[in-house]
């Protein structure tokens, strides 16, 4: 999953996002949260990771990936694809 293109939430794609991550947590007290979703969408399933970084009472920056696959029942079906 990190092979694939990440985006900022302007839509922007992050090139390293392991790098980006480093830099990011290197400045001191941040908090990462990670989550995901999925939607189904006719005859696709719809996807979603989002990587929160949080800087507390600063904001904080967040990153994402949208993949589209053909319909799965579960979310487990999915990791058997992957």
């Amino acid at each position: 999953m990190l092979e694939k293109t990440w985006k900022t939430m302007e839509g922007a794609p992050i090139v390293d996002l392991v790098g980006t991550l480093r830099h990011i947590l290197a400045e001191g007290d941040r908090e990462v949260h990670i989550g995901s979703d999925s939607q189904q969408a006719g005859k696709f399933t719809e996807l979603v990771t989002v990587i929160v970084v949080l800087h507390k009472g600063k904001g904080g920056r967040a990153f994402y990936i949208r993949e589209k696959l053909t319909r799965i029942k579960s979310l487990r079906e999915c990791q058997r694809r992957t």
